[in-house]
């Protein structure tokens, strides 16, 4: 019973980490970093192997730091 109990927190997992990388996603193409940063976090946090959200996490971090117009 333990067995298929794991499965499904790993599948709930997965899904958690796709839910915070996507939103993170689309907050980036709404040009808002802080939420992109916030939201790549959290997905690293489920998944930290994630190549993906790693490189939109320092993308963010790199537009906060721009100079503003």
């Amino acid at each position: 019973m333990s067995g298929s109990g794991s499965g499904e927190f790993a599948a709930a997992d997965k899904q958690l980490q796709e839910a915070y990388y996507t939103l993170g996603l689309m907050y980036w193409e709404q040009e808002k970093y802080p939420a992109v940063i916030r939201n790549m976090v959290q997905a690293l946090n489920v998944d930290d192997s994630d190549a993906d959200a790693w490189y939109w996490l320092g993308e963010g971090q790199l537009k906060q730091k721009l100079p503003s117009d």
